[in-house]
């Protein structure tokens, strides 16, 4: 049996160095959505790092979850409002189906579709030609809305959720850097004073 190799080298970095080597490393591993951009999420870790300037590795994890935080909250809302840009596109096909009897179902549904979910200038041309059959953009809306009313308020109740998290990691944050609550600014959080 082959005798065992025992590694005599070891890291002449100071342990704080080597702390700040590993938690870059696990920090930087954010998982993002298949819709979210690798760069984007990168210059908002930098951004954090350079705003609030953690000095040791409590604080390095809290940015860490900071950023993950805000990450939930733009997902939470891209994805509320492809809910309800879905959901209006539905809306709006059924009442183009009774409200324009000449559109077959295919042309009720991608005019509906161009409306709701298409880029500004298809948007624009579905809402001239939506108007010209005389539908009531309002009312379908309205119509979502009100199908939508529970699913928009358990997104709201979550969005609260993870903004009480981040003011708690603020707060966090700040006690790691021996910060008073009144010093930490954040300018997305809006207290209700």
């Amino acid at each position: 049996m082959p005798a065992r190799k025992t590694s005599k080298s070891r890291s002449t970095l100071p342990v704080t160095t080597r702390a700040a080597q590993v938690l870059d490393r696990v920090s930087a591993r954010v998982a993002l959505a298949p819709d979210e951009n690798a760069a984007e999420v990168a210059a908002l870790r930098a951004a954090l790092k350079a705003e609030f300037a953690p000095t040791g590795v409590v604080a390095d994890l809290i940015l860490r979850d900071i950023l993950q935080v805000q990450l939930e909250l733009d997902r939470l809302e891209r994805s509320g409002q492809m809910l309800i840009n879905t959901h209006a596109a539905d809306h709006m096909e059924l009442h183009l189906m009774r409200s324009a009897p000449g559109l077959s179902a295919a042309e009720a549904r991608a005019l509906a579709r161009s409306w709701a979910l298409g880029s500004g200038r298809a948007q624009g041309k579905a809402r001239r030609e939506i108007a010209a059959l005389g539908v009531n953009e309002a009312e379908v809306l309205a119509r979502t809305h009100a199908a939508l009313a529970e699913v928009l308020s358990l997104a709201r109740r979550d969005e609260e959720r993870l903004e009480g998290r981040r003011r708690k990691l603020l707060e966090d944050y700040g006690r790691a850097n021996g910060l008073a609550a009144g010093e930490i600014e954040d300018a997305e959080v809006i207290d209700g004073a």
